[in-house]
């Protein structure tokens, strides 16, 4: 527990962890009234079982004189009134204090969520792409959830329900100790017991409900992301069943931690009756007490064991919840260790000279296979480069380590003479055009995809316009009802693939790159439309340098160079003027 205790700590900034310790002293001050809310009606029961006190007890000699009282019954009177003040500011008190609470905790859940994501966004490629991206996002929308609700809320309320816990204990051990004692036995000690008993059951219960939450949400990503081909084949059951069985393993281990965090509420109610029996055979038999003396001591005890009884439950919850999320915890915490500072104020910075690939090797992680480049290619700036391979030849690989998402092991990249790593990797991708093989498009409008990631305020409309009419889309885009504030559908599913391919080369161009790399971009056009876009941006772009990755050795302009790869090596074949 204190170790998960340090990493909550060591992810809060400094900000959050003042916040942190106001929180805490917020909860102190909850203690404190409750307490005072209890000890306002020993007053009331004191004079109502003995109404001669009013004369025999010092302080309540003092008050009744002081408030200029002339009978036992105003006095009572009053006495009734400043308990029901005490509970009631007790109980808004009480509200406001959840109200911050809860306040505080949702807005970590805030910070943490964009901090994790932030996390996932500057991993490095290599480590990204071994990362299930179900898993990814189970752990932005669920895990964080998780973390936050069953630990940071929970050790709050550990400290806030221990505070209140404490402060009674000893406001009873003050008004008799011994008393004080055999109810902190019977009530602590069955809590205790408890806790022991089912601590291990919470933990396999959350290590089972971790697994099979990463389970539902790789399935749920699968089948929404696979439905045309389920639906074609007809085999959608095999989906739902992959679905079905952790969600069913999920429900369980909730139902599990639901019953083993409450159930204590329900058996210690007979418990509590017990120790109150107690107090009063304790005070009567041992102690000798009158029953006159003990009943008014024997109501305050009742009273404070009405509000310690909720504060103990709370607190074996706090602890039955956390352990339950530990695993979920040090997961996410890890996590949250990658985070890289990233690098927004770098500025593009593309060719001035030359590309010069190689020599070099790459191996894949975990592997002894890769790409391997066994001389020097030099590719100057403004150069039309193809290359060309059979598939799995390696060609997406060879582009990776141009675009600065890979790093060789042996030899490298290096740009006008400096090495393509770091902050100079990153002023070089900063200056690229770069289309994948299977483009992302949001479910946002035609503009906002090809500006893609420029706030509103920012996107030149004239800018969209002309790289869309490069691309060869621009008539097709405003021959639609609402042209560039058309939707695209998830996916772009309201397109046709070669149109989505040519928005993807669009936002290529949008933002004026020095250099293009089209990973089989053209693939779903037809002859003459790639060889319009091709010719459109030729006569746009002439210094653009290209390289463009493609099955077939078409030439798509003259002067190009022509790389293959093929059985994991790749060569310069031959430049065509």
């Amino acid at each position: 527990m204190w170790q998960t205790i340090r990493q909550l700590w060591t992810i809060l900034d400094a900000q959050e962890r003042r916040r942190t310790v106001l929180m805490l002293v917020l909860m102190l001050g909850l203690a404190l009234m409750e307490v005072g809310g209890v000890l306002s009606i020993a007053p009331l029961l004191a004079v109502a079982g003995n109404p001669n006190l009013v004369e025999e007890q010092p302080f309540l000699a003092w008050v009744y004189a002081a408030g200029g009282f002339t009978s036992t019954d105003n006095f009572l009177i009053a006495c009734a009134l400043f308990a029901l003040t005490m509970v009631v500011a007790t109980s808004v008190f009480r509200a406001l204090a959840h109200y911050g609470m809860y306040r505080f905790t949702n807005m970590r859940r805030h910070t943490l969520a964009c901090r994790l994501l932030a996390a996932y966004l500057h991993l490095p490629f290599e480590d990204f792409a071994q990362r299930n991206t179900a898993d990814l996002a189970k752990g932005v929308l669920s895990e964080v959830d998780v973390v936050i609700n069953k630990g940071l809320l929970q050790y709050i309320r550990l400290a806030a329900y221990t505070a209140v816990a404490m402060a009674m204990l000893v406001m009873l051990v003050i008004i008799n100790p011994w008393l004080a004692i055999v109810l902190l036995t019977l009530l602590g000690g069955a809590y205790t017991i408890l806790y022991l008993v089912v601590r291990g059951m919470l933990t396999h219960w959350g290590n089972v409900r971790q697994q099979a939450n990463a389970q539902r949400y790789q399935a749920t990503n699968e089948t929404v992301r696979g439905h045309r081909e389920l639906s074609i084949l007809g085999r959608e059951n095999a989906y739902l069943q992959a679905f079905r069985t952790p969600s069913l393993a999920y429900t369980r281990a909730l139902t599990w931690h639901q019953t083993l965090a409450e159930t204590p509420r329900f058996l210690l109610e007979g418990v509590a009756f017990a120790a109150m029996i107690s107090v009063l055979l304790f005070a009567l038999l041992v102690q000798r007490e009158s029953l006159a003396d003990i009943l008014p001591m024997l109501g305050l005890y009742a009273y404070a064991g009405y509000r310690l009884l909720p504060a103990l439950q709370q607190i074996y919850a706090a602890l039955s919840t956390t352990r339950f999320a530990a695993d979920s915890q040090h997961t996410l915490f890890a996590d949250l260790d990658q985070i890289q500072n990233p690098c927004d104020t770098v500025h593009p910075r593309g060719i001035q000279q030359h590309l010069e690939i190689g020599p070099l090797r790459y191996r894949y992680p975990n592997s002894e296979t890769g790409l391997q480049v066994p001389r020097r290619i030099d590719i100057p700036a403004g150069a039309k480069v193809q290359v060309t391979g059979p598939t799995g030849a390696g060609k997406s690989t060879l582009l990776d380590l141009i675009l600065g998402l890979r790093q060789a092991q042996e030899g490298g990249i290096s740009i006008d003479g400096e090495p393509l790593e770091g902050h100079r990797a990153i002023a070089w991708q900063r200056s690229l055009g770069y289309v994948p093989q299977h483009i992302f498009l949001a479910d946002d409008t035609v503009a906002r995809n090809i500006a893609f990631g420029i706030p509103d305020s920012r996107i030149d409309m004239a800018a969209v316009e002309q790289a869309a009419r490069i691309a060869s889309i621009h008539d097709e885009i405003i021959a639609r009802p609402d042209g560039y504030d058309t939707f695209l559908g998830d996916q772009g599913a309201r397109f046709s693939g070669g149109q989505r391919q040519r928005i993807g080369i669009a936002r290529a161009l949008y933002h004026q790159p020095s250099t293009l790399i089209l990973d089989e971009a053209t693939s779903g056009l037809d002859p003459s439309t790639r060889t319009q876009v091709f010719l459109n941006i030729s006569q746009t772009h002439p210094e653009l340098t290209i390289i463009l990755v493609s099955h077939d050795s078409e030439q798509f302009c003259t002067g190009e160079k022509v790389l293959t790869v093929s059985h994991g090596e790749a060569h310069l074949v031959e430049s065509l003027g």
